[in-house]
């Protein structure tokens, strides 16, 4: 049965939703294979950006006489127009911001028409500016019958509507694969979208892409078997970046990832997999007739929920979420993030676990913990690699990414020259160093050793700097200080254990504020100031945000009541 013949055993109410489904600027890479597939000799271009007045895509169409410019308006969603109103009044409106809903997507689709007409095209393509001389709109969406007589009244002769029966009919005729590829593409760009988030700089409006610098690695222990070419290269360096590590994945099917704190173990992993899915998402937009054939992923995962899972298709399913997007992937690496991050006991189960579902699987895998003595005590069949801290250039790169200010930036640079010899050069470091920068009007100079850094962001994101609260800042940012090192060395470190289940979190405070004679609403309020410190992380389960923060408080917590040790 041919593609075309299996989109038409859908109902058209199926094929609707499908449609529908689609985020708009994916839309855009659909139509542009759409339009591309119906008329093969036209020149098509998607036009994002500051400079496409109005024209979401621009087709130019050229003969022996002439060459003609078509833009290309795409609206989603439900479109209403009202029942009366000057189209005199509605073009005005055109030129100021309009505001978001349903109601005014007619007047946000008259908008683009107006600058589509009024500003020539520019395509990479072709050198000269092409007057556009017809728009083409494209409405997925519902289209109430008010909309329509609005548009066909009001609107130029120049401009043609195309609705979502339209849509349907021509790409089940012409190009039927977007009828079987929406779950795959919706799949891939929500797990893009959240690993892009995701992150420390995430609340910040930026994408992990948009200021990942790629580190090092080097491989610990006796040389992997390539050829001999990539061989004489590995011996020769001995440092590869980071991003080799999906290609060595391919021959080596075990692989160890190990770094100490804060050397990006787990924005690395992030970036690959994004760099993954941004190539599937491609692949999957471009598909010409094979529907049926699978694309390869990987799966990122954390070792705590990796734990949980008991066999190779139950992560498969949790992962993908349902039976159809599951189906339409293979994977080909799994990466479990954070192993030191699980007590000891369970360690040798996850690695028992990584070996049965990769095998079952048929695939590879990554995983990444610390560099403790378990990297070295494992079998030899494992391929092992360290992440390095970043070099000097790569540290300043990182920085330029994240610091737009050149006056800040330069003294930056200047500090990092002074501190490179004493401070590990680490995107954690890194990012707290810039936080501090951020957040702090007058600094004094940068942290010139991890303690004092350490000593220094803490200072800062609990509220010692706080002028607004007056004398009390001081007692409270040292109950704060102190709440969290003994949470971290009585419920974490003495317990062995790096998340604890949120009902031992709750016996804790509620033991905490009986000690000082907290009532109910000063616990909450404190509650509050600590998560709002970013620390702790409180879901289900109680972490610390990053095992270093753990690490720093048990280690105060101990300095603090040093005396009760000696005795």
């Amino acid at each position: 049965m041919s593609l075309m013949n299996r989109a038409k055993t859908l109902t058209k109410d199926q094929r609707r939703e499908i449609i529908m489904s689609y985020e708009e600027r994916d839309l855009h890479k659909l139509l542009k294979e759409l339009f591309q597939v119906m008329e093969p000799n036209y020149a098509i271009e998607i036009t994002h950006g500051n400079q496409e007045y109005g024209k979401d895509l621009v087709m130019v169409k050229s003969d022996k006489f002439a060459i003609e410019t078509i833009g290309v308006v795409v609206k989603c969603g439900s479109i209403r127009g009202k029942t009366s109103g000057r189209v005199d009044e509605l073009k005005s409106r055109t030129k100021t911001a309009l505001s978001k809903g349903d109601k005014n997507k007619l007047r946000e689709i008259k908008s683009q028409i107006e600058q589509t007409l009024s500003h020539s095209a520019e395509m990479k393509s072709i050198f000269e500016k092409l007057p556009v001389s017809k728009v083409y709109v494209v409405i997925a969406g519902d289209f109430s019958n008010n909309a329509r007589r609005r548009l066909t009244d009001e609107l130029a002769a120049e401009v043609e509507i195309f609705d979502l029966d339209w849509l349907i009919n021509k790409f089940t005729e012409f190009y039927p694969e977007v009828f079987f590829e929406a779950q795959v593409i919706n799949f891939l760009q929500k797990k893009i979208t959240y690993l892009e988030e995701n992150h420390r700089r995430g609340k910040s409006g930026k994408n992990l892409s948009e200021y990942f610098v790629n580190p090092l690695i080097r491989p610990l222990g006796a040389p992997l078997e390539f050829d001999g070419q990539t061989l004489r290269k590995i011996r020769k360096n001995r440092r590869l970046p980071f991003s080799r590590l999906l290609e060595i994945s391919k021959k080596q099917k075990k692989l160890i990832l190990s770094g100490d704190p804060g050397t990006g173990k787990t924005g690395a992993m992030t970036k690959l997999a994004i760099d993954s899915y941004k190539e599937a998402h491609k692949y999957s937009l471009k598909k010409t007739g094979k529907s049926d054939e699978k694309i390869f992923v990987p799966i990122l995962v954390h070792s705590r929920e990796f734990l949980k899972l008991e066999t190779a298709e139950g992560l498969l399913t949790s992962y993908f979420g349902s039976e159809e997007t599951k189906n339409r992937f293979n994977v080909d690496l799994i990466m479990v993030d954070g192993l030191d991050e699980i007590d000891h006991e369970n360690r040798h189960n996850i690695i028992g676990k990584l070996d049965e579902f990769s095998e079952e699987i048929n695939c590879a895998y990554i995983l990444t913990t610390r560099k403790i003595d378990l990297t070295n005590t494992l079998p030899e069949k494992y391929a092992k690699y360290e992440l390095l801290p970043f070099e000097f250039g790569q540290a300043l790169k990182l920085v330029s990414k994240l610091i737009s200010n050149k006056k800040i930036l330069e003294t930056m640079r200047e500090s990092l020259e002074k501190i490179q010899a004493q401070i590990l050069l680490a995107p954690l470091s890194l990012m707290l160093l810039i936080e501090l920068v951020e957040e702090v009007e007058e600094h004094e100079e940068i942290p010139a050793s991890i303690t004092e850094l350490y000593d220094r962001f803490f200072d800062m994101v609990l509220g010692r700097e706080d002028k607004e609260k007056g004398i009390e800042i001081l007692f409270e940012y040292l109950m704060k200080k102190k709440f969290l090192g003994e949470l971290a060395y009585q419920e974490f470190w003495s317990k062995n254990r790096f998340e604890i289940p949120y009902k031992d979190f709750k016996a804790f405070l509620n033991s905490y504020a009986l000690k000082y004679g907290w009532s109910p609403e000063r616990l909450s309020g404190f509650v509050g100031e600590i998560e709002r410190a970013g620390i702790l992380n409180q879901r289900d389960e109680i972490i610390f945000k990053h095992r270093s923060f753990l690490d720093y408080f048990a280690a105060f917590h101990v300095h603090e009541t040093r005396g009760t040790f000696l005795t």
